[in-house]
């Protein structure tokens, strides 16, 4: 066997034999380097020694028959792309998870090469890495623990196919969560599920504020729970918009928000009509929409005598 291994100096550099089946490696090896296994299409099942404690970028990549993998307990560190395009269907180990070809650390999502339809990413991951999900065009829903801080950029670019996305944790975690603005740039997903109401990626909410809608081709708007505040021209020239929900935490609304909003008919509120008085509205806030009511939770409020 270590006549296919080129070690130097504890570094597996490189497999040899691209032909090869089933490998032990030694335990003078403490770092398995990158690319060490490169494309080794045969390898079926390899046996790590407790004296690895890393495994270097891509070491694995490419073994699409590799389907057996033991690892250390005292294992620290994995490269990017170290086990993409395996056949691994489930593996766990203190700081690694690897199941259905999904690839995770602790501290970072490396790698998906599922094509699994379904995804959960296990509570513990801090952070979902830079096109850890890349290509998963079957992918159709993932959920996200609330562990999660940071989402690296394009994690899910070319997921066609992704059209639900659930958060553990509350909006203001989500909130709280970086790079969360590229997630949903590349799926036809256009909102993320939290524990207490849903983000959409169209509405861009700063301190409370619906500064704007981004979607304009949108033909129903459902304002996220949270928002106190619908900025002057939030929803301008926004022509498809037909219905829109606002939330009983809504206590203003301003100047023109729904700006040539024409095909707007449909108006619901979430609280009740006497707050819904209460609510400030701007001159024009409703621009020329064809709603003449507001469905509240306890009946129906006049449009009319808004600021049409």
């Amino acid at each position: 066997m270590a006549d296919i291994l080129n070690i130097e100096d504890g570094v597996l550099k490189e497999c040899t034999d691209k032909d090869v089946e089933s490998v032990v490696i030694p335990p003078s090896v403490t770092r398995i380097g990158k690319h060490a296994f490169w494309d080794c299409t045969s390898l079926s099942s390899v046996v790590i020694p407790e004296s690895v404690t890393e495994i270097g970028r891509g070491a694995f990549e490419g073994c699409s028959s590799l389907s057996s993998v033991v690892l250390p307990e005292k294992f620290t560190e994995i490269g990017d792309r170290a086990f993409k395009g395996c056949n691994i269907s489930e593996l766990s180990h203190p700081c690694l998870t690897i199941k259905g070809g999904l690839v995770i650390e602790y501290s970072e999502l490396l790698y998906c090469t599922s094509q699994s339809a379904s995804i959960t990413i296990p509570e513990g991951v801090a952070e979902i890495g830079g096109e850890a999900f890349y290509g998963c065009s079957s992918l159709e829903s993932v959920s996200i623990p609330s562990s999660v801080k940071k989402i690296g950029d394009g994690s899910f670019y070319g997921c066609k196919s992704l059209s639900s996305v659930e958060f553990g944790g509350t909006m203001a975690q989500w909130d709280a969560v970086k790079g969360k603005m590229w997630l949903l740039d590349y799926s036809p997903a256009k909102s993320v599920k939290c524990a207490d109401g849903e983000w959409q990626k169209s509405a861009i909410v700063e301190n409370g504020v619906l500064v704007e809608y981004t979607d304009k081709d949108a033909a129903s708007v459902e304002i996220p729970d949270g928002v106190t505040e619908i900025g002057g021209l939030a929803f301008r020239d926004c022509s498809s918009l037909e219905s829109v929900s606002i939330p009983s935490s809504v206590a203003e609304i301003g100047e023109d928000a729904f700006f040539h909003c024409s095909s707007l008919s449909s108006v619901e509120f979430g609280g009740t009509a006497a707050q819904w008085e209460a609510v400030e509205k701007g001159d024009g806030w409703n621009g020329n929409a064809s709603a003449k009511t507001v469905k509240c939770a306890d009946g129906e409020a006049s449009i009319c005598n808004d600021n049409i």
